[in-house]
């Protein structure tokens, strides 16, 4: 039942109805000791389910829209814009604090944990840094100006904004999570938080859990999608 909010899997759960289910971190009482390692168990089912943890064969991400309908197509086409987002995204942070301990951070489009056959360890090329994050927009042509990144210093120069962004554009972006997951509620009202920090704003807009796909049309192009995955069949890698 992939696509059925988390509140309805642990009402089956606690009545008995499937022999397998999901649990949102939030219900439990204690975090993960260790990454892939499993803290106390939800006391509503405890006395029927053990709790178990793992990694997928896959990663999480949320993709920008490059749509050029979308108002900040010029803005997501910038490298150092994309960057400045990503270093101000803790993902260690949100792990600890609202998945409490159960995940691992995502860097690459390959699992979280990879045998050494497959990959060398990957390190996080953008790690957070809200002052690396200011400083890669103050030295492209940005400035707060009300509250949010605005261009003052507009053109394709390598000291300036970038191309299609003109004098007054300002860094504010909508995306769209689905809802029926508390703890991804908790990881975009964060996120929402860390935004300020970085003079942008972010918008949210929920969607029902059932209505994001990769083919979903909506009237209004939202800037990010947050919240989709994708998984691979780790039986179809060569062994070698």
């Amino acid at each position: 039942m992939p696509t059925r909010p988390n509140k309805l899997k642990e009402n089956d759960l606690q009545a008995g109805k499937i022999d397998i289910g999901t649990v949102d971190p939030g219900v439990l009482t204690s975090a993960a000791p260790a990454p892939g390692k499993v803290g106390a168990n939800w006391a509503n089912l405890a006395s029927k389910y053990n709790l178990s943890t793992g990694t997928i064969w896959g990663f999480n991400y949320a993709p920008f829209n490059f749509n050029k309908k979308d108002a900040k197509v010029a803005a997501v086409d910038q490298l150092y814009i994309r960057q400045a987002l990503q270093e101000s995204t803790d993902q260690l942070g949100v792990i600890k604090n609202v998945d409490k301990g159960y995940g691992f951070p995502s860097y690459t489009a390959l699992p979280a944990v990879v045998p050494a056959k497959y990959s060398a360890p990957i390190t996080n090329p953008y790690p957070f840094n809200l002052t690396s994050a200011k400083k890669l927009l103050t030295s492209h042509g940005w400035k707060i100006e009300n509250g949010v990144q605005t261009c003052v210093n507009p053109g394709t120069g390598s000291k300036q904004c970038g191309a299609g962004i003109t004098r007054g554009y300002t860094l504010n972006f909508s995306f769209v999570y689905a809802s029926g997951t508390p703890s991804l509620t908790q990881e975009i009202r964060r996120r929402s938080r860390t935004g300020p920090q970085l003079a942008s704003r972010s918008p949210r807009r929920r969607s029902p859990s059932t209505a994001l796909s990769p083919t979903a049309t909506v009237g209004r192009l939202p800037t990010l999608y947050v919240g989709w995955r994708l998984d691979v069949r780790p039986e179809l890698f060569p062994d070698r």
